[in-house]
């Protein structure tokens, strides 16, 4: 007598489908901002020795970049950190975000480092967290990209 073959459960709608839509509005945002922040790390070293104006041809751009300075630290590379910090915030939001689906779809959390966490609650709480912290190292770098801009550039 032959025994049938064991099946494989498969889910076919996701336990939680209002998790799967809020999370996709969630990585439009994260997107948005991690794309956003890439430009503000990139399209500036192109555009400052046109902003500052004042730098003779054969002179470091380091030179001109220690002033202005927060906490013995010169604001450019402040908002530079922030704008990688945002980076690195949307790329854990991404991977965070992956398990929070699984969880939507009724499937166990095989990942690492989430492995390791229990329960829905501190999950979600990773999500917001890094989603918070994208956002707001994004908003410090714009400030500290704005106050170097003031600062550094002169009036016409």
């Amino acid at each position: 007598m032959k025994l049938p073959k064991a099946r494989r459960k498969t889910v076919a709608e996701p336990t939680m489908p209002w998790v799967i839509g809020l999370n996709a509005q969630y990585q439009k945002v994260v997107n948005t901002l991690i794309t956003l922040s890439t430009a503000a790390l990139i399209l500036p070293v192109f555009f400052l020795r046109d902003l500052i104006g004042n730098i003779p041809p054969n002179t470091s751009l380091l030179k001109s970049l220690q002033e202005p300075t927060f906490c013995e630290v010169p604001v450019a590379f402040w908002s530079w950190g922030c704008f990688s910090a945002s980076i690195l915030s949307g790329i854990l939001f991404y991977y965070v975000s992956a398990t929070r689906i699984k969880e939507a779809w009724g499937q166990k959390n095989n990942t690492l480092f989430i492995r390791s966490i229990k329960g829905k609650k501190t999950v979600q709480y990773w999500l917001f967290a890094t989603f918070d912290f994208c956002v707001v190292f994004f908003l410090l770098g714009i400030f500290a990209l704005l106050s170097f801009a003031i600062e550094v550039v002169p009036a016409t």
